[in-house]
């Protein structure tokens, strides 16, 4: 190898050969002090510097750890891929043991709905029926309007007859004993009580007697004291006075017709009354009818509600909607659930108390004569109705249509100013003979 090239310059810097491949590079690119490139020194065979076979060695350790790395994550991605279908099969397996778990469920809830519907389709039933039974019977009260109506022209008819009669008799001179006058009087207030449409066979005959008044509950209201009432012998109307009752005292006495909520009247019981509306209609039958007739006391009510009996309600611990006409929809006292009928039903629909009397339960709530005492200090034995300028709030019993069931109780009271209505409140009333 020649040394004739060392120290040459080129292009003013200092330069040299390439004993090999015979480039012009520049100084710094000599392999030691020999005149040959780096690049060359292998082709040469000369020694090469630890340095570089460091390097050399470096870069095929980075190779090896580069293809072990390939190899590794070639053999991870198989592992996870392996893995991931692994965990997706496990979970397709839970997925389906979930899907049979709520089919079975379901199939038990299945089973179970249909063995409860089994248990309750016959009580179901028979409560519906009972209800058509006395939706039925509704219905055909309604129907006697009509009937009525035509009686009502007819006894007007036989009236005006009777009236007559004593007039035509003087006329042609006959003479008038006592026993004919009787007779044609006894004619007279026949046509009087069909005319205002309440007769003899309308009233109850309530024997006098002692009871407990009050709850026999200590749960129930502070004011239902229990305490103990001797009532005296009274009639009392079979059922609360009807709109074609009401509305003959109306046009009697100039009074527009009372609304009816569009519901019916005839047979129905009227509403919108007030507490003196009632006391007025009681005057105006007692004078019709020769008769002393009132709202009854809150004792009185109470006595003739329960007919005897001790319990809650006059049918016992509790009552249902096949036997009287609340608010179904909120039961008391364990009663399932019933129906809401949302409006009055005709009077005698369901079935009457031990002593006669029907709807002393429901339908609508009553007025009594007596005013309210909290205390039960008297006043519910007594009559309120005589100070027309006492607005003391009167009793109200019974409960409504539109009640809750343990408003219907026997000892359940309410109370309200004498002036006020609701289409939930009616009245019946007491004959003193």
């Amino acid at each position: 190898m020649s040394e004739n090239l060392l120290g040459d310059e080129h292009n003013g810097i200092k330069s040299f050969k390439c004993i090999e491949c015979q480039l012009v590079l520049s100084e710094s690119s000599r392999f030691q002090d020999k005149p040959v490139c780096v690049t060359c020194v292998e082709k040469a065979g000369y020694i090469v510097p630890m340095d570089i076979v460091a390097n050399k060695k470096g870069m095929a350790q980075q190779e090896e750890y580069k293809d072990a790395v390939k190899t590794k994550a070639s053999i991870s991605t198989l592992e996870q891929k392996a893995k991931v279908d692994t965990t997706k099969v496990v979970d397709v397996i839970v997925d389906k043991a979930d899907d049979k778990k709520e089919i079975a469920q379901q199939e038990e809830h299945k089973d179970a709905v249909k063995t409860k519907a089994s248990i309750s389709a016959p009580e179901q039933k028979a409560e519906l029926d009972i209800i058509k039974a006395v939706d039925v019977i509704a219905d055909k009260a309604d129907d006697k309007e009509e009937i009525v109506q035509k009686k009502e022209h007819k006894v007007v008819v036989e009236a005006k007859a009777s009236e007559n009669i004593p007039e035509l008799k003087n006329e042609v001179g006959i003479a008038i004993d006592a026993d004919t006058i009787a007779v044609e009087n006894n004619t007279i207030n026949e046509c009087i009580m069909s005319i205002t449409m309440v007769e003899d066979t309308d009233w109850v005959t309530i024997a006098a007697g002692e009871f407990m008044m009050g709850s026999l509950d200590a749960a129930e209201d502070a004011d239902e004291q229990l305490h103990d009432v001797t009532v005296s012998g009274f009639r009392m109307l079979k059922t609360a006075v009807t709109f074609e009752q009401f509305d003959i005292f109306c046009k009697e006495t100039g009074k527009g017709k009372y609304s009816d909520c569009k519901w019916g009247r005839g047979n129905r019981p009227v509403i919108f009354v007030s507490y003196w509306d009632a006391v007025d209609y009681a005057k105006w039958l007692s004078h019709a009818n020769g008769w002393q007739c009132r709202l009854p006391t809150e004792a009185e009510w109470e006595y003739a509600c329960r007919a005897g009996t001790e319990t809650p309600f006059n049918t016992g611990k509790t009552i249902s909607t096949a036997q009287a006409n609340y608010d179904g929809a909120s039961p008391h006292l364990m009663v399932s659930k019933g129906i809401s009928r949302h409006k009055t039903m005709p009077t005698a629909t369901f079935l009457g108390n031990a002593w006669g009397l029907f709807e002393m339960h429901g339908n609508v709530c009553e007025w009594c004569a007596s005013e309210y005492d909290p205390y039960y200090n008297g006043s519910e034995q007594l009559d309120g109705s005589t100070d027309r300028s006492n607005d003391v709030p009167r009793v109200l019993r019974g409960g409504s249509w539109n009640s809750r069931l343990e408003t219907l109780r026997s000892a359940a009271r309410m109370q309200s100013n004498p002036e006020n209505r609701s289409n939930e409140w009616g009245f019946r009333l007491v004959r003193i003979d």
